[in-house]
């Protein structure tokens, strides 16, 4: 079922047929009111719709960054790893994450990590992603304190129980997906995650992904 209800373009966005799908509307209208990097994608893997943020984040118009012109802002050292794991999670029609570079409008590049998680309509056909791209260096608490963690040996934390629960987090995974991949209850993947969150001195799941990815603990 198709939905405009106020969004400009209609059935046509920027050239091409979308299917408004409740879910893909109300995602849409939550992050135009956020400075969120947002993004959706067609069962094909074309990117229909970039946030209002991505585009001022990369400086690039939009009509360049859909389809598959958003891997054009990747850097340059990221896009072969970044479109292997987009287009693998396409074709599998599976969460993703992955963590590369974003070049930035001046010139510059951050560090991201872009999740997406597949969406199916009740018939159970895939029609794409909604995807988010967090700003990992928004969660550093210090950046001499990461110039150090980087350059100097830092012992394990995590157990590896929540390395892996992390690390699926990263990849995308929802709650109660790595509850029923790994056979155990949600509140067990909450209590570990709540660990690693102290041991990390991290505030949310994001800030304890992006420390444990700077620690190199996943």
């Amino acid at each position: 079922m198709n939905h405009f209800d106020g969004l400009p373009g209609g059935e046509k966005y920027l050239g091409r047929s979308v299917s408004w799908h409740d879910d893909r509307v109300l995602f849409r209208r939550l992050v135009e009111t956020t400075p969120q990097l947002a993004w959706i994608t067609d069962p094909d893997g074309y990117c229909v719709y970039l946030s209002p943020a991505w585009i001022s984040f990369t400086g690039v118009p939009l009509e360049k960054c859909l389809g598959y012109g958003w891997l054009d802002c990747v850097h340059s050292g990221d896009v072969v790893r970044t479109r292997q794991a987009f287009f693998k999670a396409n074709d599998t029609q599976s969460a993703y994450g992955v963590e590369y570079r974003l070049c930035r409008r001046d010139g510059t590049a951050s560090l991201v990590w872009a999740v997406g998680l597949p969406k199916f309509d009740d018939g159970g056909n895939f029609y794409g992603f909604l995807g988010v791209t967090h700003l990992l260096e928004e969660y550093q608490e210090r950046a001499d304190y990461f110039g150090e963690a980087v350059t100097q040996p830092h012992p394990a934390v995590l157990s590896g129980r929540e390395k892996e629960i992390v690390k699926m987090i990263s990849e995308g995974n929802t709650t109660d997906t790595i509850a029923a991949m790994l056979g155990i209850s949600t509140r067990t993947v909450d209590a570990h995650v709540s660990n690693a969150a102290t041991k990390l001195g991290a505030s949310n799941r994001v800030h304890t992904v992006a420390k444990a990815m700077k620690l190199k603990e996943i």
